[in-house]
């Protein structure tokens, strides 16, 4: 959801700002230049909210290896785990990717017309050397500094008429600006505003960054000994005479930063700076901690579901393989289809040729009832138009969402579509919770799920797990297979159905597969008789004695 994302961005940027703001109290209580901090908040601000997806993802999968998934396992998320998990927000994606877009391209635009601008400036100018500095002189600009491979000083024709004492405080701070690659930096905040331009917060580390990195100069300047009365007049007088620009560092910037420079350069020291220190850095240490935090982090991303946990198959070092139990079912109501949803249409094609099918889909049912597509996938299917029908019908598909304790959650759905062809459209088949006397039947030869069994799948005591690959097991190498498998009537897998879901090491595979033919389980009931389940079952290679 587009909307929560850019929520979630603005106040991750403003703890990355509140941050930035305590970490620059503790440098400027020991006389340090601060433009860093705010300069590393403007980055990680601009660019984690859009790679976080691609590492929270990947987080979520090699977590969730360890443990196991068996299909029809109940997985839900609540929506009061997500601070903007609103449902109104996702009628407003549209209109925010416009404005977006819209405001994007005005501010682009702007940028190019500066841009144009600013290459004008160099071209007309006068390149002279003033008191030793090789300038660019111009009537009506600066004093600035421009480029950002090669910076040139820019300064006004009428400032040749200054004291050489006031020319010479100019020249030293943009000189420092060259010195300290400060274009850069400028371009860094123009570049990530237009991009961004509806983060508020991103605006305002923004515009620190340019005061820091004044602030820095003019302490840089005044270094030797300046007169610090005679240059906060220098200032005032400059910013009478020029106005500031948002593409170029410049000496003369917004009066409300103006005061601020001022008052910076003319502060007695700090008393007791170590204490003052300390204390900001609690706060720039708690601001971190909550912009890190999984309540920020999770909904830069769609909410993971959490799923609902079952000891895993354990292989240890020494031979030895701990015997597996079945999870509880969690305590609440699964989603169901919606009264009057309208379920995938059937395929001309194939209704007319009177093929039938089935399609065995897995997809997360949202709190307000919507499928979320993104998390859409086929674990099996009979013709691929049934498939893609499936998958169109999707989106305008409606549930009942779960809940439990009366909160509307998250669930995982598995669910089988049944395409007759004697009907016009496909039939959902309701999947039937364990605790219900009269399972949903499956088609002829399918296995069923775990939530559509009375007495799921278990591991016989005393099966033998897989054997620890002695290369690995001697370089102490550890890791974990994700299976898929079918266990049929009689307790034993079938081999046809093998597949390897999820591992970290290719010999921890061919150790699961080798073993597979000799492990045994319980099978799954069905009214009082064994029948075929489908089983997704985690196993963990570990040098560790099971406990």
């Amino acid at each position: 959801m587009i909307a929560r994302w850019m929520l979630s961005a603005t106040l991750f940027a403003a703890l990355c700002g509140i941050a930035a703001l305590a970490s620059e109290r503790a440098l400027r209580a020991f006389g340090r230049p601060a433009r860093s901090t705010w300069a590393f908040a403007l980055a990680c601000s601009a660019t984690w909210p859009i790679i976080a997806p691609l590492f929270l993802r990947a987080s979520h999968i090699s977590v969730s290896v360890g443990t196991p998934i068996a299909v029809g396992t109940v997985v839900v998320m609540p929506q009061t785990d997500s601070w903007f998990n609103l449902a109104w927000l996702a009628q407003l994606d549209r209109a925010f990717v416009i404005c977006w877009c819209i405001a994007s391209a005005l501010l682009l635009t702007q940028m190019m017309l500066a841009i144009r601008t600013l290459h004008r400036v160099q071209r007309d100018a006068q390149r002279t050397v003033v008191d030793g500095h090789v300038v660019l002189i111009i009537d009506s600009f600066g004093p600035a500094v421009l480029g950002l491979v090669h910076p040139t000083i820019v300064i006004p024709a009428w400032l040749l008429e200054l004291d050489d004492a006031l020319r010479a405080l100019v020249l030293r701070h943009e000189r420092e600006h060259c010195l300290a690659r400060d274009p850069g930096l400028v371009w860094l905040t123009v570049v990530t505003t237009t991009l961004l331009p509806w983060n508020v917060a991103l605006w305002w580390i923004a515009q620190r960054l340019r005061l820091a990195m004044e602030v820095d100069c003019d302490a840089r300047t005044l270094r030797s000994d300046g007169d610090r009365t005679q240059y906060a007049r220098l200032l005032l007088l400059i910013a009478q005479r020029t106005s500031s620009a948002r593409f170029v560092p410049m000496l003369a910037t917004a009066p409300s930063q103006l005061s601020r420079r001022i008052f910076a350069m003319q502060s007695a020291p700090v008393r007791h700076p170590a204490r003052r220190a300390a204390f900001a850095g609690v706060i720039a240490t708690l601001a971190i901690a909550a912009a890190c935090s999984p309540r920020i982090a999770s909904n830069f991303t769609a909410p993971a579901p959490e799923v609902a946990t079952a000891e895993p198959v354990t292989v240890s070092g020494s031979g030895a393989n701990a015997d597996t139990s079945p999870s509880d079912e969690l305590s609440m109501q699964p989603a169901t289809m919606a009264r009057g949803s309208q379920g995938p249409r059937y395929p001309d094609a194939l209704r007319a040729a009177k093929v039938g099918g089935t399609v065995v889909a897995m997809f997360v049912v949202n709190g307000d009832g919507s499928a979320d597509t993104n998390t859409y996938k086929v674990l099996k299917s009979t013709h691929a138009e049934f498939t893609i029908a499936v998958k169109e019908a999707l989106a305008t598909m409606r549930f009942n969402p779960a809940q439990r304790d009366g909160t509307p959650v998250r669930q995982l759905l598995q669910q089988v579509f049944q395409f007759d062809p004697s009907m016009s459209t496909a039939t959902a088949l309701t999947p039937t919770p364990p605790s219900m006397d009269k399972p949903t039947p499956m088609p002829s030869g399918t296995p069923f799920f775990e939530f559509q069994v009375e007495r799921a799948v278990t591991m016989r005591a005393g099966s033998l797990g897989p054997k620890y690959p002695k290369s690995l097991k001697d370089a102490k190498v550890e890791g974990t297979v994700l299976a898929q498998f079918v266990v049929d009537t009689t307790g034993a897998p079938e081999p046809s159905t093998f597949k390897v879901l999820k591992s970290s090491n290719p010999l921890f595979d061919e150790a699961v597969r080798d073993a597979l033919a000799q492990m045994q389980f319980i099978p799954a009931m069905v009214g009082g008789r064994p029948v075929k389940q489908l089983l997704q079952q985690p196993f963990l290679f570990s040098l560790k004695e099971p406990k």
